[in-house]
């Protein structure tokens, strides 16, 4: 009468084999009273596993990671709770990717059916490997984002320039608001995309519209000043000069 008990307790410990890992012998009363209360993804864990993915370099991802498996493994939770810290760990992640807008298929190689993706893990190796390599390629691909928004930055600031640079108070405080961004973050992805600062850029494309002012028209070097951002003729001659050797009249007269 009671083969059909021990059958069930069979059957529970090679559900509950998934946690230690194939290959070890199981006793179910090991295994059920260990329903632990600190096997949760907790708020500290989940902020340290974003911080990694989001701003940690690939061997601090696989650190964190190695480190909530191990504790896993340390004290092994029921099936139920194991699974259920797995799932939301996995929601922390779809968060990362929604904030970024990442598409599945990029990260999980092709498959946008999580649910097959999951069920397919058996052992806490494959659990570990997918979500550690799960959370490098999401890594890798918010910095590919980060680079490909700040070279659109940096094109959408020198368009705003190429298209304002006749006026006299064009800033970077003005650029950065356009840009919905601060003045320091602008500044500094300008310069790093471009290798100028803003002034430096705003001077080049000043000076390089005089210059074709100069060759193209007749216009008094006051007049060329005036349509290139500077009001004052004499700091306009100060600058060209200090950019090709010559005055503005005299590289004129040199053509």
């Amino acid at each position: 009468m009671e083969f059909r008990h021990s059958y069930r307790e069979a059957q529970s410990a090679l559900e509950y084999s998934t946690v230690p890992g194939a290959g070890r012998t199981v006793y179910i009363g090991d295994m059920e009273p260990a329903i632990l209360d600190k096997a949760e993804f907790d708020e500290q864990e989940e902020r340290a596993l974003v911080n990694a993915v989001k701003m940690g370099s690939e061997e601090e991802i696989r650190s964190c990671m190695e480190g909530i498996f191990a504790r896993l493994e340390s004290a092994p939770p029921s099936l139920n709770r194991y699974q259920i810290y797995l799932l939301e760990m996995f929601s922390a992640l779809l968060k990362i990717m929604h904030a970024y807008g990442l598409e599945m298929e990029k990260v999980f190689s092709g498959n946008d059916n999580i649910v097959s993706v999951l069920g397919g893990l058996h052992t806490p190796e494959e659990m570990k490997r997918f979500y550690t390599e799960s959370c490098v390629r999401i890594s890798e691909l918010i910095r590919r984002e980060r680079v490909d928004s700040t070279k659109l930055l940096a094109e959408n600031a020198k368009q705003y320039i190429a298209e304002n640079y006749q006026r006299e108070d064009l800033s970077v405080k003005e650029l950065s608001s356009f840009l919905h961004v601060s003045a320091t973050y602008f500044s500094t992805v300008f310069k790093r995309e471009t290798g100028m600062s803003f002034v430096a850029y705003l001077t080049e494309v000043r000076l390089q519209q005089a210059v074709n002012l100069l060759n193209t028209t007749d216009d008094k070097t006051y007049v060329i000043a005036q349509k290139v951002g500077y009001p004052e003729p004499n700091y306009f001659s100060y600058v060209f000069k200090r950019k090709f050797g010559v005055s503005p009249s005299k590289y004129r007269s040199q053509k």
